[in-house]
């Protein structure tokens, strides 16, 4: 594109054009006329361009140019990052997203950072957990930076579907290494078997009636509700013991207060389970995981 909204200051800036004092020029020869305080502020790299010597042939009077080695398009949606007001990129696709967020972490700016890994999160961890998860994880072993939220998402969204990692693309697990693969494989094992032990049926809370046969037959039903994603009070809700009920044809089953009460406990460990990602000695805390 000839011109970047950068290249001549606009109103959205705040800033009159008289104020820039340096320009940025892209690989492909775009000028972007802008103020050295908001690069520095907003970037360490910046700052370290800017402290090297000037070269001696500049002329006197000429505003300092800093080649950049990115292409227009980068460099201008980097600059809206940089400045609070101006209209935002819009990302529509993984690798616009993925061009961005390397080149941010690039010159470590860090509103540019926390933008794209809310984008991240937001737009791309249920369409592709695996590859969120995957680069969340190789940009802090690459670039150091940590996505932690979105790291957070996408392992939860993993393990508490019937998500199959086995199955994923190649294009969904190109930034996971073999040991995260592996990782993310065994742990979603161990929640599986966390859930089947919280749904465990105990034997001193049977049914008189019919001696607990109800919740083998309605397990298979509870554990499809768990794997629908419904994390909020999945399992103890208006109607489940009714019809856990109706599917064992014992109406003891819903009226029994013991009955309900162990559901009850179901629900707490499953919920407890969901909220920290911890069982016992089985599973550790979600934090300690996205170290």
């Amino acid at each position: 594109m000839a011109d970047s909204m950068f290249a001549q200051p606009n109103e959205f800036l705040v800033y009159p054009p008289s104020t820039v004092d340096v320009i940025l020029r892209s690989s492909n020869g775009v000028s972007f006329y802008v103020h050295r305080a908001r690069l520095i502020k907003a970037s360490p790299v910046f700052q370290d361009m800017f402290d090297m010597p000037q070269p001696v042939d500049s002329v006197p009077g000429q505003l300092p140019v800093v080649d950049l080695p990115d292409t227009d398009d980068i460099v201008d949606a980097l600059l809206r990052w940089i400045y609070p007001r101006a209209p935002k990129p819009i990302i529509d696709s993984w690798e616009r997203m993925e061009t961005y967020f390397v080149c941010a972490c690039k010159y470590s700016i860090k509103p540019a950072i926390d933008a794209l890994a809310t984008i991240l999160k937001a737009q791309f961890m249920e369409r592709s957990p695996a590859r969120v998860y995957g680069f969340s994880q190789w940009l802090r072993r690459v670039h150091g930076v940590h996505a932690s939220n979105a790291v957070c998402a996408a392992k939860r969204y993993i393990l508490q579907t019937d998500y199959d990692l086995r199955e994923a693309s190649p294009i969904d697990l190109e930034f996971l290494s073999s040991s995260e693969f592996a990782e993310l494989i065994g742990t979603q094992r161990l929640y599986q078997k966390a859930i089947g032990e919280i749904l465990s049926c105990d034997p001193f809370w049977a049914c008189p009636k019919c001696r607990g046969t109800v919740w083998r037959i309605v397990q298979p039903y509870a554990m499809e509700q768990v794997r629908q994603g419904q994390h909020h009070s999945p399992i103890y809700r208006g109607g489940f013991s009714a019809v856990c009920a109706a599917i064992a044809d014992c109406e003891n089953c819903a009226a029994s207060i013991t009955t309900n009460f162990t559901l009850a406990r179901m629900d707490k460990d499953l919920l407890g389970l969901w909220e920290d990602g911890s069982y016992g000695d089985m599973l550790q805390l979600w934090m300690p995981l996205l170290s």
